[in-house]
């Protein structure tokens, strides 16, 4: 239960340190983009369910490196939990000239944890790493943006197993 606190620690002291440089250094850079992202995320990178996330784009121009931490995702019932907390970095590339559609490059870090699993009174963890190909589209103002992601192949760090099987994100959310 340590673990999770520090880590929902961590995700809300993130996003307040994004959210405040944002407020100081102004919404957009010099090609006016929009470099804040925050989004809700079904599947993908929290991939127990939905979660919240925060990514900040890195690059002076449209598209390029960017970063993202998630909210933790926590859900279950009365006697059982899990949580997921989804870090990431990609590579955005423009495929349209007015800069409104991506493809996405890049691979995500997720932290797990769950009671369901219970071993000698001990929470089970898993640390998974995936890599991901997507597609973004923003509207025409550049606000709202919606994201597909797939990831083909996931690594359980703990279990040192890899699985190949396709497993898919959607995000919506809010640019500023």
């Amino acid at each position: 239960m340590k673990n999770l606190a520090l880590s929902l620690l961590f995700a809300i002291g993130t996003l307040h340190l994004a959210l405040a440089q944002t407020s100081l250094s102004g919404k957009t850079d010099s090609t006016d983009q929009f470099k804040n992202y925050v989004f809700a995320e079904i599947g993908g990178a929290s991939f127990l369910g939905i979660s919240a996330n925060y990514e900040r784009f890195l690059s002076q121009n449209p598209g390029g490196l960017s970063i993202r931490a998630g909210i933790p995702d926590i859900f279950g019932d009365n006697d059982k939990f899990y949580a997921a907390v989804p870090l990431g970095i990609s590579y955005n590339i423009s495929i349209s000239k007015n800069h409104h559609n991506f493809v996405e490059l890049g691979g995500t870090y997720t932290f797990m944890l769950g009671n369901d699993y219970y071993i000698d009174s001990e929470y089970k963890k898993n640390e998974l790493l995936m890599g991901i190909i997507g597609w973004r589209h923003t509207n025409a103002s550049g606000k709202i943006q919606i994201r597909l992601t797939l990831a083909p192949y996931i690594h359980s760090i703990n279990d040192k197993d890899t699985f190949n099987i396709p497993w898919f994100g959607f995000s919506i959310g809010r640019r500023f």
